[in-house]
């Protein structure tokens, strides 16, 4: 299965995000934790995008999160793991 430019780019995006907010939780600086969490979620977020893209959910631009991911249930008989996680940003 392949991905358009567009869509890889997005996902190199992501983790790009992801790994900076790994960088500021290993600094241990204050509020690190807090702001990692805020990288972490915007990453996860654009992986649910691109997912969604690629299998043609419909979702508009401003969903939110849960969203998301009940559009991408909603394709396939299996469901994402880990959602009350995925929903709960809470250290």
């Amino acid at each position: 299965m392949s991905l358009s430019k567009e869509l890889l780019n997005r996902l190199v995006c992501a983790k790009y995000i992801f790994r900076k907010g790994a960088e500021i939780l290993e600094r241990g600086e204050p509020f690190a934790s807090g702001i990692s969490i805020i990288h972490f979620q915007d990453a996860a977020e654009i992986v649910l995008r691109v997912i969604a893209e690629k299998f043609h959910c419909s979702i508009k631009e401003n969903s939110a999160f849960n969203q998301i991911m009940d559009a991408i249930d909603r394709i396939d008989n299996r469901r994402l793991t880990h959602r009350s996680a995925l929903n709960n940003p809470r250290l």
